[in-house]
C-alpha cells in the first residue's frame, strides 16, 4: 500500500470515529483548511450521518483568502497565530 492510500486510509478511520464524540459533546464541527487543499472537510462530509454534525469548511489556499475572510493578520500566514484565527474564523462561521 503507498504511503498516500495509508494515509486517506487513516483519515477515514479518524473521520468515522467523530460523529460519536461530536454526539457526546453536542457539538458540531467546521473546518478551516489551506495546505490540505480541502482533504479534510472531504473525509468529514464522507463519514455518515456528517449532515447532523459536520458544518462545513473553508479552504483558503492563497494568503489573500486567509487574510479577507479568516481574518488572519497581515504578514505571514505561517504560525501559531495565522492558524488560531483561521480556526477562530471558521467558528465564527457557524
Amino acid at each position: 500500500m503507498t504511503s498516500y492510500k495509508k494515509h486517506e486510509k487513516n483519515a477515514a478511520k479518524i473521520a468515522s470515529s467523530i460523529p460519536e464524540l461530536c454526539d457526546e459533546q453536542a457539538i458540531c464541527l467546521a473546518v478551516a483548511e489551506s495546505l490540505t487543499g480541502g482533504k479534510i472537510s472531504s473525509q468529514l462530509a464522507a463519514a455518515p450521518g456528517s449532515g447532523n454534525w459536520f458544518a462545513g469548511g473553508v479552504v483558503a489556499y492563497s494568503s489573500e483568502v486567509k487574510h479577507r475572510l479568516l481574518m488572519v493578520p497581515r504578514g505571514s500566514v505561517i504560525s501559531a497565530a495565522s492558524v488560531e484565527m483561521m480556526a477562530r474564523s471558521a467558528c465564527s462561521l457557524i
